[in-house]
């Protein structure tokens, strides 16, 4: 209880001198709200004020400590694994708006968070008990720190698997509506804004990005190209391919997206029969695990109980 006390009351002393450092008080240059106010040419007095009440305790007082760790920590990774990191939250649809910085800061955060606890568990435990605690605090603390670690990669990489699932249910759906508006007269990019207005999923989110490059001056097949690459979906990838070679080749793009429709609907079909073809075999282990000892349990306890009493069956 002493130790719970203890590491309470740092927590919280700590938590108050983070939120007394106040980000108004740094120095020139390296506030962003007064970077912000300089450039654009407004006088620093009552500006920067309605700014900052416009602005939340997370966002004056803890989101800038959390940038400059963040920013400190990812000055000391490799490029590659940085640059591998990006790719990979792209590839997970970016959750929580979540850069490589901040999800570095936030991985050694956790990792030394899960070290502590779990050494600090190992010494309560083994002084309590066995009377090693050293020695239980630096085991638990080694795999609290490698569960820490790879469990927000793990986590990332589950998050990367579930955005290209939702992609992949959201695509017939999408060139269905696409097919009926560009039928209904529209041309393609007037087809895909409608769709973009219509669905709310991680595929329209990525065709949004898209028209939004295109609205700044991209060439529409340039960014439609990148879109599918930056998804890493083949069935994507290849629509997007086929749209961009009718373009170029002139060939109508109603006939184009009718054939992928085609094309989309027997593929999400067999992929349904698969799954249904694989249900059995998923079910045969929690069968075997649960629900065959719960019967034999239920039939043969009575006679095993009578067995053990001394009588007959």
């Amino acid at each position: 209880m002493i130790w719970l006390t203890a590491a309470a009351t740092a927590i919280g002393l700590a938590i108050l001198v983070f939120g007394i450092w106040n980000p108004v008080r740094r120095p020139a240059g390296q506030n962003p709200l007064l970077d912000r106010v300089s450039f654009y040419s407004v006088g620093p007095g009552a500006a920067l004020d309605d700014e900052l009440e416009r602005l939340n305790f997370y966002e004056r007082m803890i989101q800038p400590r959390l940038t400059e760790v963040s920013g400190a920590i990812a000055s000391r990774a490799p490029s590659v694994y940085m640059s591998g990191l990006e790719h990979s939250l792209v590839l997970a649809g970016r959750p929580y708006g979540l850069t490589a910085e901040a999800f570095v800061a936030i991985r050694v955060a956790g990792t030394v968070v899960s070290t502590a606890l779990s050494a600090f568990l190992g010494y309560a435990v083994g002084s309590t008990l066995t009377g090693g605690a050293v020695a239980l605090a630096v085991v638990l603390g080694a795999l609290g720190a490698i569960g820490g670690w790879f469990g927000l990669g793990a986590w990332l990489q589950r998050s990367i698997v579930a955005h290209r699932r939702e992609m992949l249910r959201a695509l017939p759906d999408v060139v269905d509506f696409l097919v009926v508006a560009v039928d209904a007269g529209l041309n393609f990019d007037t087809a895909l804004s409608r769709v973009v207005d219509r669905f709310d999923n991680p595929l329209t989110d990525g065709f949004r990005i898209a028209l939004a490059e295109i609205s700044l001056g991209r060439h529409r097949l340039d960014a439609l190209e990148d879109f599918g690459r930056r998804s890493a979906i083949p069935e994507l990838n290849t629509f997007i391919g086929m749209m961009v070679s009718s373009e170029r080749m002139g060939v109508p793009v109603a006939q184009t997206l009718r054939i992928q429709a085609q094309d989309l609907r027997r593929r999400r079909a067999e992929l349904a029969s698969e799954l249904a073809a694989q249900a059995p075999v998923k079910m045969t282990i929690p069968m075997v695990v649960l629900i065959f000892p719960t019967l034999w349990l239920i039939l043969l306890g009575p006679s095993l109980l009578r067995l053990l009493a001394g009588g007959g069956l």
